[in-house]
Parts: structure tokens; sequence; C-alpha cells
């Protein structure tokens, strides 16, 4: 059987359609090389897509910064109005203290390697703002009414701010503070400078505020009874506290058996933890970093270097940075451990609020020479440890002559006041910013959301009166607010509720709360005073004229006592009025019933005789000796 027509014709277009196919897919083969080429090129354009959007994102932030640069004066030049310098002590003796009270067993003393960190931190402060502070001449010459240095009244705190006065003003001319003259103003040199005749000038003067009980600032953490209830009964019975014990019960062990002292059922307890770092390590830092032969001068055995090897060493160092900061860096920011508070604002309100008053007033430099508690209490009330462990590069603990730095500038144009927090760690040439950030108030200062703002430094910065206003959300506002948050019943402030005049608070400032210490006492003998403006006097004058000055107080115990003494005095006084009316009473009954009874025969009875006055001025008493001779033996009630 031969084909039809029609199906020679359906089998032609059949073979025509497979050739084309074919070809097709020949093309495709052919061209398969250039498939992951189109591909690549494809990821390249949304790269670069991907860049042009965080340009402009960048450049759109940039733009509204710019725009808004009316209000928030960040394009005008600033001036650096003033540092505030936060120290931990240099290196010391060792020392123990009890893990419940935090109070210390010994008096720890600078070593000369500490006397070098802090003389080293003077210098490098020196180095780094002669050219900034005030115009350029501030830290030229020590001046009392620009520089002010505070310390706890601890001997290592005194010899650290001592040695760091040292570094940062090492010349023996100095300004007398007397007259009000800025130090870039031409007379300033004429008018204001002397030089000591001595071989070495004085010791500059370092404040303290008098028994450690009434340190309320930098010593906060050794006199708030609220903070060392939640050490006792909060973090050292959490399961994270004892969990952390038990991954190292090692390393725990082994030191009890080094010092048995310390230790409970063989180990050491981890908030005793403490007792068994500090001597190792000061051993390790005086007898193994220093040249000096004087080891033995700060620790009670020299072997307490090697007692454990460098990394078992490691390990503990490890331990005890992580147990401070769960004691001392816990702000209300604090997530990683549901329920348990125990810094949170109660270690660094009073010292934030002391700068922020200073802020805006007379004074360019302030050095706090301080503890390691103080710089970490001081970041968690700023809610700021988190973001310090990070830009430290992993401290969480302080080392010795190491500083946190406030820096307050100044707009020229607008005359806006900016707020910035550094920390220059002794081990580090240079500081680093330290970020400040809240997440309900969206604070976020200290670095940039994009780094490549070169125009803008300020862009980066916090507005102070930002800082206040954040401050006065979540931090204690006054040493009132810190007495009764703290439950203390013994530091002077919190007994009489009045604080000290602080001569550097600021008189403009919208939030003025004075926190300076009690007893202005420096470490020389000698009290400040020189250099007061007349706005310190019509500071002054105002509290004078205040409620609290004349002794009144609002609070409800205040009111309440009030109340019971008038009450008390009152009742007192009825009773009083009451007793008197009974003995007259009394008298007047007895003296009636002898009258009575003088009309009785009795021998023993009296006579009185009744005198007629007018006689008596006329001199015609008769028998004026016998009315004598009857009067005597009368009782008189």
């Amino acid at each position: 059987m031969f084909p039809s027509k029609t199906m020679i014709t359906t089998t032609a277009f059949t073979r025509k359609v497979s050739l084309a196919l074919f070809l097709l897919a020949a093309t495709a083969n052919a061209q398969g090389n250039e498939a992951p080429l189109r591909v690549l090129q494809t990821t390249d354009s949304l790269k670069e897509v991907m860049d042009q959007t965080a340009a402009a994102k960048q450049q759109a932030h940039q733009n509204a910064l710019v725009e808004d640069h009316e209000k928030t004066d960040l394009l005008s030049p600033s001036v650096l109005e003033q540092i505030h310098v936060i120290t931990r002590h240099g290196s010391r003796s060792m020392m123990s203290k009890d893990a419940n009270s935090l109070a210390e067993e010994g008096q720890a003393t600078l070593t000369p390697l500490g006397q070098q960190q802090l003389y080293k931190l003077g210098q490098w402060l020196r180095e780094s703002y002669k050219d900034r502070l005030g115009h350029g001449k501030s830290l030229e010459h020590y001046n009392p009414s620009l520089h002010r240095f505070e310390s706890t009244n601890l001997d290592r705190t005194l010899s650290s701010a001592n040695s760091l006065s040292m570094g940062l003003f090492p010349s023996k001319t100095r300004a007398t503070g007397i007259h009000n003259i800025d130090p870039d103003d031409p007379k300033y040199d004429e008018s204001m400078l002397y030089t000591s005749l001595l071989e070495q000038a004085p010791s500059i003067p370092i404040y303290t505020g008098g028994k450690d009980y009434n340190d309320v600032t930098l010593r906060s953490f050794r006199n708030c009874p609220t903070f060392m209830n939640r050490l006792i009964n909060g973090l050292y019975t959490s399961p994270e506290w004892i969990g952390l014990e038990g991954v190292h019960t090692g390393l725990l062990e082994k030191l009890g058996r080094i010092f048995p002292e310390f230790a409970v059922d063989g180990k050491i307890p981890l908030q005793s933890i403490w007792n068994v770092y500090d001597p190792m390590h000061v051993a390790r830092t005086e007898c193994t970093k220093t040249e000096d032969d004087s080891c033995s001068a700060f620790v009670t055995h020299e072997t307490l270097a090697s007692a454990i090897s460098d990394a078992e060493f490691d390990q503990l160092e490890q331990i005890m940075e992580y147990v401070e900061y769960l004691k001392f860096g816990r702000g209300l920011d604090a997530t990683d451990m549901s329920g348990i508070m125990t810094a949170g604002n109660l270690l660094g309100s009073n010292l934030l609020w002391k700068i922020l008053n200073r802020a805006k007033g007379d004074g360019d430099f302030f050095l706090y020479s301080a503890h390691a508690p103080t710089l970490i209490g001081f970041l968690s009330t700023l809610q700021a440890a988190e973001d310090f462990y990070t830009a430290s590069q992993g401290e969480r603990f302080v080392d010795y002559g190491s500083a946190l730095i406030v820096e307050i500038h100044k707009s020229k144009d607008k005359g806006k006041y900016f707020f910035v927090l550094k920390y220059k760690s002794s081990e580090k040439e240079n500081a680093v910013n330290v970020v400040l950030k809240e997440s309900t108030t969206g604070i976020k200062c200290g670095q940039d959301d994009f780094p490549n703002l070169p125009n803008i430094p300020k862009a980066s910065w916090c507005a102070l009166d930002e800082v206040l206003i954040w401050a006065g959300i979540y931090t204690l506002t006054s040493e009132k607010e810190w007495c009764k948050a703290c439950n203390n019943k013994l530091a002077d402030v919190c007994v009489t509720g009045m604080s000290a005049f602080d001569e550097y608070s600021s008189s403009s400032s919208s939030m003025t709360i004075t926190n300076y210490d009690d007893d202005d006492v420096s470490a020389s003998g000698t009290s400040s005073g020189v250099g007061k403006s007349r706005t310190e006097h019509k500071q002054v004058d105002d509290w004078l004229a205040s409620s609290e000055f004349m002794g009144f107080d609002d609070s409800a115990n205040a009111t309440t006592m009030i109340c019971l003494l008038f009450f008390g005095g009152f009742s007192a006084g009825v009773i009083l009025m009451g007793l008197v009316w009974f003995s007259t009473s009394c008298c007047n009954k007895t003296k009636n019933d002898r009258k009575t009874a003088g009309d009785d025969t009795s021998p023993s009875s009296p006579t009185v005789t009744v005198v007629d006055n007018d006689k008596i001025h006329g001199n015609e008493v008769a028998g004026s000796d016998e009315t004598e001779e009857k009067l005597n033996g009368k009782e008189i009630c």
C-alpha cells in the first residue's frame, strides 16, 4: 500500500518541526556557557543597586541633618567647655573585703607603679586637651577657679589624684584665680600668674567628702543598703550565680586549698572570689611587671604570683570580671538575668547629676578620683555597660589607672551644649567613644548610624538637653531620692535632707539639683572659697531664703512629728495646770482648817495678830514684839 498525499504532507511537516526544534536546542546548547555570566552580571547589578540605595539613604540622612542644622546647630564650630574625668586609682597593695557589706580590711597603699600609671594619665590628658579645652589656654597652668580635684577619702585615691595632678600641671607657675579673667585674655599672664619659690611646688589641693559614710557620690556602692540587699538576697541566690559557681568548681576547689581561710566546704564561694584573686593579681603586677624590689612591701607572699598557672589565672580573671560586672554593672536595661536587678541606677545617679549640674556652670576641668565600682556603676546608671563592653573590646572591669571622660562642648552659633562619653584604658593609647542609647526614648549617641559623615562630627554627639530629659526619667534626680531608694539613714545628707553648696554648679540650668559633698575638706587641710562669682553669692542668698534653710519639710514623717510635739506639749500643759490647781486647793484647805482651829484654847496653837497697815506707817503698832514672837513657827503655804 502506498501512502496517500495527505500522509506525505503530514510527514514533511513533522520533519520540518523536528528540524526546527533541533536547531533551537543546538543554539541553546551553544549559548549555555554564557548563562553563568548572565547570572553574575545580574548579581553585580543587584549589589550595585543596593550600594546606590545605601548611598542615597546615607545622603538623605546627611541632608536631613544639614536641613535641620538651624535647630540642632550641627554645622557651627564648637568649643570644648569642660572635661570631667572619673578615674580608677592606680596599682595598690593587696586588700580583702566582705562580700555582703563591701567593707575593706586594711589600708591599701598606692604602689610606685600605681603612681606612675596616674602620672602618665595626667600627661595624656594634658597632651590630648591642652590645645582644645578653654580656647587652648586652660591647661597651661593650674587655676583653682577653673580646675577642681575631688577624691574619696582613702590613701590610694588621694595619692592617685595627686600623681595625676603632677602629670597634668608640671609647672611651678600657677594662677591665683582671684580675678575674673579668662586664660585666653592677654592680661591673664600679667594679672594672674605667679611662680613658687620652693624647689618643688606644693601639692594641688584634693577635696574629699569627709568620712566614708558621708560619701554618697563616689562611694555610693558602699553606702546603699538597698544595693547590698540585692546582692545578698538576689544575686547570690540566683540560678545564674549558682550555675556559674558550678561550672568552675574545679578551679574554686584548687583555690580553696591555697586559701583555706576563705574556703567553705573545701572550695571558695563565688562571692568571696575577690579575696583570692586580688592578692595573686597584686603579686603578678608588682612582682613580675616592675623592675624595683619592693614587691614584698605590697603582698604577704611573693610566691602568690606563681600559685596557679597562667591559664588558670586567665580563667580566674575572667570569672572575677564577670562577677564584678554582675554586681556593679547591671543597669535598668539589663535583660540577660530576668528578675534580678543589682546596681540599677543606685550607684551613679548622684555623680551623673553632679556632672550635669556643673555642665553649664563655671570650671573647665574636674577630676573624680575613685574606684572600679564607681566607674562601672556610672555606666550602669547610663545604661551603657553592654555598649562599654563592646567599645572596649571585651573589658567588663576597668583596670588600674583607667578613666571615663565626659566632654561638654558648646556650639558658637546657637550656644547648644553637647555631651560626649569616652573611655581611656591604661593599656591603650587612645580613648574610645562609649555609646549611650535607650530604646524607649530613642537616645543614641557616641557613634554614627552611618560611619561616613566627615563633615558633621557632632552628628555622633548627645545633645545635653536630651541627656537631661533622659536622666530626669531614668535616674534618681536628687540626693533626697537616692537616700530614699537606698534606705540610707546614716549619711548626713540623708539625716538633714540638705546638700552642701556646690560652687561650680550651674545657676541657669532648668534642673538644678546640687549634689555636693557635705564636708568640703581638702587633703591639705585648706578650704576652697576662691573665685566665687556674684552668681554664686546669689545662689547662697536664694538658699538662705529657701524653705529648707528655714527648716520646713513637707514629708509625712515630719508632719507626724510636728503634730505629736504640738498635742504632746498641749497635754503636758493641761496636766501641769491641773497639778498646780490641786496643790493650791490643798494648801487653801489646810489654811482654813488651821484658822478654824485658832478658836481652840489649846496652848500649842499659835496666835496670829492682824496688823493695820495705816498704823504701821504711822508708827502706832502696839505689841509688835509680842506679835513677832507669836508668828514664830507658823507654817506658810
